[in-house]
């Protein structure tokens, strides 16, 4: 049985970090990556924000940006139903917009002080707006799965998140977002966190590449 609860109880995380280089190579980067969550019974809510912009000698180097919001309603302690949107931007993609939006049904494996397993599915309609190439609409199916597990009670936690979009109508225009990584809490809730980030997109606008890398080390706060 879920629990009714009277008030709504907020949990996230910020964290980004800034670089910045002068010399021979002049390099300017700053990159964030944020999650609120807010909590009340059946009901959940859950905003994400990933940005990303270096310059590298006055050029631009890496533009990005991504957010999600999504709902999830518990009709049973495990079992949920939830709808969610999600933008992306990436410049140097080619990709002006990319958005979603969708509704399915997840299950809560696990869900305890030190370890977390959720997996959803879910029907998207989804809009590719390329600065160059032809847009594309199109229905795909999500299956994502989101892991936290503290190997260290309160001093490394590891994680991994992905999404996966498998295009309904041609699976070539599928794609993928993955972040796999380690949280190392510092003390008074300030943390680092190391991040291996993999997106995959199988039809990828003229002259890019389908396969994008980015490893971050970020400091930030969790609450």
């Amino acid at each position: 049985v879920v629990q009714q609860e009277d008030r709504w109880r907020l949990t996230g995380r910020l964290g980004g970090g800034v670089a910045d280089v002068q010399g021979n190579t002049q390099v300017r980067r700053f990159n964030t990556d944020d999650e609120l969550v807010a909590r009340r019974g059946r009901d959940r809510w859950t905003f994400g924000l990933r940005a990303a912009q270096t310059t590298q000698n006055s050029n631009e180097a890496e533009a990005n940006a991504n957010t999600r919001l999504k709902y999830d309603r518990f009709v049973s302690e495990r079992l949920y139903v939830f709808g969610g949107s999600s933008l992306e931007h990436d410049r140097l993609k080619s990709l002006r917009l990319r958005a979603t939006i969708g509704a399915g049904a997840g299950f809560q494996g696990i869900e305890t002080s030190t370890t977390t397993l959720s997996v959803e599915s879910s029907l998207d309609r989804i809009r590719t707006d390329y600065f160059r190439g032809p847009d594309n609409l199109s229905w795909a199916m999500q299956v994502a799965i989101r892991f936290d597990h503290w190997v260290l009670p309160d001093r490394v936690q590891v994680f991994h998140m992905d999404q996966n979009f498998l295009d309904l109508s041609d699976l070539g225009h599928s794609f993928v977002r993955t972040q796999t990584g380690a949280r190392l809490p510092l003390r008074a809730g300030l943390m680092l966190t190391v991040e291996l980030d993999l997106d995959w997109d199988g039809n990828p606008s003229p002259g890019r590449r389908s396969v994008d890398r980015t490893l971050a080390f970020n400091f930030g706060y969790k609450w």
